[in-house]
């Protein structure tokens, strides 16, 4: 198996660029937004400076053509040395997506979601480049803690992966994955990123007027019953207030006051229903 990646290089040496798209077979907007940006990039109407950028627009291609999350399993938790089930073939997709992120520096992760209406981060390491990097993506809110949260199970996301092996990764969701805008959102990340290490030389940055920071506490995997409303990214949530109940009759509570975070009200069982967070 051998993913399709591109490599664009610079006269001068520098920082080397990874950026991934469809990681989720059904999150299609980085796909969309790298094919824009490698456009430019031939046409000559985007010059690379220095260093190098590398793209993978589909990680995930069985998945994509069918417009599914993963076939048999998550591909963004895959993503670690042993473990899950060897044949699979996200695991044997996992595997080669390590490879090209050994190779680089930077990793840049573009995903979408399915509840919420604005983009947001995370920064998964609470080191300076790490806060450098992810801040200069333009994007907001920044969602920190998933390291803290994951600290006794290594969680086998892209971004985890990349911080293990000592490099620095951002992980992006640019909005609803049907909304235009979500593509856009990708596509100036992608230049932000660019930009910030020197790899392009340009004007056209964008950064919002103030960068709001979350911290992730914990997560809600999914349970035996529904959400007691169509929960949106960033709602607001009161400590012991009712998220869900399940079929058995049972309540399910916030245990803080702050936002829901991810609802994923189609999430299979055992897998995050919903994260909860407060201002960082």
């Amino acid at each position: 198996m051998s993913l399709e990646m591109f490599m664009y290089s610079g006269s001068a040496p520098g920082k080397d660029l990874l950026v991934l798209g469809a990681v989720h077979g059904n999150e299609k907007c980085g796909t969309q937004a790298i094919r824009q940006i490698m456009s430019r990039i031939e046409s000559g109407e985007i010059v690379i400076k220095s260093g190098v950028v590398r793209f993978i627009p589909i990680c995930n291609p069985r998945a994509y053509e069918l417009d599914c999350r993963y076939l048999t399993e998550d591909l963004n938790r895959m993503f670690y040395e042993e473990g899950g089930v060897v044949s699979s073939y996200e695991r044997t997709l996992a595997r080669e997506i390590m490879q090209a992120m050994d190779r680089c520096h930077f990793v840049l992760d573009l995903h979408s979601f399915s509840s919420g209406v604005d983009a947001f981060a995370f920064q998964d390491t609470q080191d300076d480049e790490t806060r450098s990097f992810v801040s200069a993506l333009g994007i907001s809110p920044i969602f920190t803690g998933w390291d803290s949260m994951y600290a006794e199970d290594n969680s086998g996301t892209t971004i985890t992966y990349v911080n293990k092996i000592g490099k620095i990764g951002a992980c992006i969701e640019c909005g609803q994955h049907r909304d235009p805008h979500s593509v856009e959102v990708a596509y100036q990340a992608i230049i932000n990123a660019m930009n910030y290490l020197g790899i392009i030389e340009t004007d056209k940055i964008s950064q919002p007027e103030e960068l709001k920071r979350v911290q992730m506490h914990s997560f809600l995997p999914k349970l035996d019953g529904d959400f007691v409303k169509s929960w949106m990214n960033m709602d607001p949530v009161q400590e012991g207030e009712v998220v869900a109940v399940l079929k058995s009759g049972v309540s399910v509570k916030s245990p803080c006051s702050g936002y829901v975070i991810m609802p994923d009200a189609q999430a299979k069982a055992g897998a995050e229903w919903l994260y909860y967070g407060t201002d960082d």
